[in-house]
């Protein structure tokens, strides 16, 4: 370090250490000391009481501020809407009592017109893929899901038995003919 008075570091101003802004529920503050002893004081920057939006509201018209859901569902009823917004969010009009007396009539059951006009669901990027390993499972091993190949592996399992037995009974060996019946029961069912 330079000799005093040679110029340096030391001579140049001290700098100020920036004050740390802190927020509480009140607001934004910062710590201001005072009295002899130094004692710190919170000093509000900024204020989020609800004084400022009361007197706004005063001042402006009420149609910026919603009215009450109630008072907004009897104008839309009165109006002989279907539907309203409240607080940018969709509803209905029907009271509780029109709801239950439609269920009761059974009317709360789309009807077959109201399906047909109903659009195809977009497939997502799983319902894809799931249909892309199936045409590969279909075309490696000629079954679209596993449990059609199981089925068919279980059917060519008792054709094979069944096979053995006749062979059995061509060749005047021992069989069970009651064995033989149920197979054979059994595969027509598949």
């Amino acid at each position: 370090m330079p000799a005093k008075g040679t110029g340096g570091k030391h001579l140049l101003p001290k700098k100020k250490k920036a004050k740390k802004v802190l927020k509480d529920e009140k607001g934004t503050f910062e710590w201001e000391l005072t009295g002899p002893r130094h004692r710190r004081k919170k000093k509000y920057l900024t204020n989020f009481s609800d004084a400022q939006p009361k007197a706004k509201k005063d001042m402006t018209s009420n149609k910026a501020y919603p009215l009450p859901f109630g008072e907004t569902f009897r104008q839309a009823k009165a109006r002989g809407d279907k539907t309203f917004r409240w607080k940018n969010k969709q509803y209905h009009t029907k009271t509780k009592d029109e709801l239950e007396a439609k269920y009761e009539k059974g009317e709360h059951y789309p009807t077959t017109s109201d399906t047909s006009k109903a659009k195809p669901k977009k497939k997502s990027i799983v319902g894809k893929l799931n249909e892309k390993i199936r045409s590969f499972r279909k075309k490696t091993t000629g079954y679209a899901t596993q449990s059609e190949y199981e089925d068919a592996k279980a059917k060519r399992r008792i054709e094979k038995r069944i096979t053995k037995m006749k062979e059995r009974k061509n060749q005047g060996k021992n069989y069970s003919a009651k064995n033989l019946a149920e197979l054979q029961e059994k595969i027509k069912g598949m």
